[in-house]
């Protein structure tokens, strides 16, 4: 969690030879150079750090007296040189070159991507030191450095770079008290992706020392902070903190006063009111968000509230999802049916699936009612409609739900009742057809996706889901049906299940492998799943974030 995106050492000095200059310029003879900076790569290749180091300042004196017009060429050759000095273990002389590169960098901004690369040089340098002290006589001298240059990001970097290192070392109190200092630095300068990052990292280290609570305003700010600025290179991390304390936030610190439940539905609500006024494509969706706040804060006025958080541009699919939970989630039968009212399933593959979860929500309801007729309809209409779909999973937990709420119903005297009742017992003894094999589909390595980048289109065809790669220029098919499917295309790890889909896992090119999978399934079972449309197709970018499009 790291944020540099800086050229590896190798590639940097690869990149010398290949940089062409004119022949002659008042004060030195530029072939003079371009012959240096060759053979200063080849003793880059050889582990000849010393002779490639002398080389590289005979044609940084050249560049230098050669004039402005040749900054570029100049601070490419101290990149290479504080390399070869790192490598060389010349760390207090390589302090020294990049100090005279991030003097270039403040002459002529452009130069920062080799003022970053040579800093990485020293930030390995310290990250292979043995102790806190070793890594910050390091690296605290480039902060000074960039503190008398004016360079306050770089000064923030240093400390960001530090509190990672002591993490990893397994210094937690200083990791927590650099990444706060950090992270205000920052925020001074206005940095909004480096303050994401900081407290990302911030959130991180607390919530691995079991502060639980204290991590929830650090990711709350951050998650703020990259939807109002639309940041999506510090996404991917922030989910993965997102998604560890939406596991149970509130049972962090359970003597903890005020009550850690309420504590964390004002959370998810703060995220969700972040979220709804942005447009960045998201990794956790906000409806996903909003089934959280459901579990976290139940009851008949949240019920409600919630119902209507899907913003009305999103697909009808994920709004009916939210109102049949929110009815699920309402105490009263009469809220229950009114949720459900109006609802609107869409036209795509999940509607069916939609109206059989409806429809067990209002046999729900009216067996709270009392009312047999209709609480045996309603559950007959969705357990028909889970066995039409071939969702086993799914009508077996209606099929079970049924027979609880059936219970008060029960006085002997209702023979339609009773022999519902045994269908329904029945329908828990069915077999379980068993989940389709995991597969694992992989077409070469390719490049890293930007996090911005549609990588997969996901469509709905005949009964089909259709899966393209667009770096790999590579598409799949596979069948809609309801059996669970485990696949893994190009390292992306996926479930299918009808017309779901949900990503387990996105490291793409990284590698392809994927479990068989299980049995049966419930909705639930998915995690962040994403419905198809019928028309229109869900992308997933380069960072794992989704969305929809015509």
């Amino acid at each position: 969690m790291r944020n540099a995106g800086i050229a590896s050492p190798i590639t940097a000095l690869l990149l010398l030879a290949l940089v062409t200059a004119p022949t002659r310029a008042d004060g030195g003879n530029l072939k003079d150079a371009s012959r240096l900076r060759e053979e200063a790569n080849g003793d880059w290749k050889k582990k000849r750090f010393d002779d490639a180091v002398a080389k590289l300042r005979r044609a940084a004196d050249i560049y230098k007296r050669a004039g402005p017009d040749f900054r570029r060429d100049r601070a490419v050759v101290i990149r290479a040189m504080t390399y070869n000095l790192v490598h060389a273990g010349k760390l207090k002389e390589a302090q020294t070159a990049l100090r005279e590169l991030m003097r270039l960098r403040t002459e002529s901004p452009a130069l920062g991507g080799e003022m970053r690369s040579a800093y990485h040089a020293l930030y390995q340098a310290a990250a292979k030191s043995g102790d806190q002290e070793a890594r910050a006589a390091v690296l605290d001298p480039v902060r000074r450095t960039a503190l008398d240059l004016d360079l306050p990001r770089v000064a923030a970097q240093v400390l960001h770079d530090l509190a990672f290192l002591a993490g990893n070392a397994g210094n937690d109190d200083l990791c927590i008290a650099l990444n706060r200092k950090a992270a205000e630095e920052r925020r001074q300068i206005r940095d909004w992706t480096g303050y994401a990052w900081s407290l990302n990292n911030l959130a991180h280290r607390l919530i691995a020392t079991g502060k639980q609570r204290e991590a929830l305003e650090p990711l709350a700010r951050g998650y703020e902070t990259l939807h109002r600025r639309s940041l999506a290179e510090p996404q991917a991390a922030v989910a993965f903190n997102l998604r560890r304390l939406l596991k149970a936030p509130a049972d962090a610190q359970p003597d903890a006063k005020p009550d850690p439940k309420l504590v964390a539905a004002t959370w998810i609500g703060r995220l969700l009111k972040a979220g709804a006024r942005s447009d960045l494509p998201r990794i956790i969706p906000l409806d996903a968000l909003a089934r959280r706040l459901l579990w976290r804060a139940p009851g008949d006025l949240s019920a409600q509230r919630i119902a209507k958080l899907a913003p009305q541009n999103t697909l009808a699919e994920v709004r009916a999802d939210l109102a049949i939970r929110a009815a699920d989630a309402a105490g009263t039968p009469k809220l229950k049916l009114e949720l459900l009212q109006e609802l609107v399933t869409g036209d795509g593959p999940c509607a069916p699936h939609l109206q059989a979860r409806a429809s067990l929500v209002r046999a729900l309801a009216h067996a709270a009612k009392s009312d047999r007729g209709a609480h045996i309809d309603a559950a007959n209409k969705a357990l028909a409609g889970f066995k039409a779909l071939g969702d086993v999973g799914g009508r077996r937990d209606a099929a079970r739900r049924c027979l609880t709420a059936s219970v008060a119903l029960a006085d002997g005297t209702d023979d339609a009742l009773e022999s519902a009742r045994k269908g329904w017992e029945a329908i828990l003894q069915d077999g379980t057809p068993g989940g389709a094999g995991g597969s694992s589909t992989a077409s070469g390595r390719h490049r890293r996706p930007s996090a911005t980048e549609p990588v997969f289109f996901i469509t709905w065809q005949d009964k089909k889901i259709r899966i393209e790669d667009r770096i790999a220029n590579k598409s799949w098919t596979f069948d809609g049906d309801w059996r669970p499917k485990n696949l893994s295309v190009n390292g992306v790890s996926l479930t299918l299940f009808g017309g779901y889909v949900s990503i387990r896992n996105f490291q793409y090119g990284r590698g392809a492998s994927s479990s068989g999978a299980p049995g049966i399934i419930t909705l639930d079972g998915l995690g962040e799943y994403r419905p198809l449309p019928k028309r229109g197709t869900l992308e997933v970018l380069g960072n794992g974030a989704t969305r929809y499009s015509d």
